[in-house]
């Protein structure tokens, strides 16, 4: 699924944006699909920024990982970088 297609699905999604190789995106993957779970959210889709440059540039991605949520069709940074589990959970409470 493409940038461009989770824009159009209904409801709030969460878009994790990784490189290849990239440990603290690879570490980041399992606390954030955890601290989603935790809050009845679901998994975060997982997109290559390299398979998505364009909309990476659009949303100002300069470092992975950076985490995304669209909400109604318009997306926003979440954050970049690493965070606690405790972090991501506060975080991730506050979507719709």
């Amino acid at each position: 699924m493409t940038f461009d297609e989770l824009c159009k699905l209904p409801g709030t999604q969460v878009v994790l944006f990784y490189g290849i190789g990239c440990a603290p995106c690879t570490a980041l993957k399992p606390v954030l699909r955890a601290a989603l779970e935790a809050v009845g959210k679901g998994d975060p889709v997982l997109l290559n920024v390299a398979s998505e440059l364009p909309a990476a540039r659009t949303l100002g991605i300069r470092t992975v990982p950076t985490v995304v949520a669209i909400e109604g069709g318009r997306p926003r940074v979440l954050f970049s970088g690493a965070k606690t589990a405790e972090q991501l959970v506060a975080i991730v409470k506050e979507l719709a």
